[in-house]
């Protein structure tokens, strides 16, 4: 792998708890918690997170 990857605050969170071994349901919980959204945003947030995570070949499932 030839690339640098960063995120910002929240991304970094969320990496971590995907290393923790955290469910994508875990990472929607942390985020309606820590940032009070809906149920229904928080899992899409998750569900954009990991999918991007995938594209770049970072984790291949969660």
């Amino acid at each position: 792998m030839d690339s640098i990857f960063t995120f910002n605050e929240t991304g970094t969170k969320l990496w971590s708890l995907i290393a923790e071994g955290q469910s994508p349901e875990a990472l929607a919980a942390h985020l309606e918690g820590e940032y009070g959204l809906s149920p229904q945003r928080a899992a899409n947030d998750a569900a954009a997170f990991i999918g991007e995570l995938k594209l770049e070949g970072l984790v291949e499932s969660v």
